[in-house]
């Protein structure tokens, strides 16, 4: 589908401020997928205006959570893009660094799935073309959090 169902669904949750906005936001299923992870995966066109509600919020703690939600593979929104929707992973690595949260952006870097792989290793083998972006995102790192990836 074009997203046009979540995207209403996510209009409508920005439109409702505070407590509500905050629980749909990172609320998750039975497998641990956020709404972001679910875009990432399934709906493209549905991350960006998730990531725009997310950060309207302007609660440091919640975006902090729902950036670095693992699944129940252990795998975040970036990973779950790097392996299937390349045009998300720009997305979320801008939000990373709107951020400003050096720690942040290392940590969901670094991470690795249940089989050990961080979103560098599913981007160069399910989609090359989001390479570039996580190789800049790692460039922006310390090298002492680059070796952790």
């Amino acid at each position: 589908g074009d997203g046009s169902t979540l995207l209403d669904i996510i209009m409508t949750i920005t439109k409702n401020n505070g407590e509500k906005r905050s629980q749909i936001l990172s609320q998750t299923d039975l497998y641990g997928y956020n709404s972001l992870m679910l875009a990432a995966q399934y709906q493209p066109d549905a991350v960006t205006p998730i990531l725009d509600a997310l950060f309207e919020t302007k609660d440091s703690k919640l975006i902090f959570e729902v950036l670095s939600q693992k699944n129940l593979w252990s795998r975040n929104a970036l990973m779950i893009a790097a392996q299937y929707q390349p045009k998300n992973v720009s997305a979320i690595i801008e939000a990373l660094f709107k951020t400003e949260n050096k720690d942040l952006i290392s940590s969901i870097l670094s991470q690795t799935s249940q089989y050990g792989c961080n979103a560098l290793m599913l981007a160069a083998r399910y989609q090359p073309k989001a390479v570039p972006n996580i190789l800049k995102a790692i460039g922006s790192l310390d090298c002492s959090e680059q070796t952790k990836i």
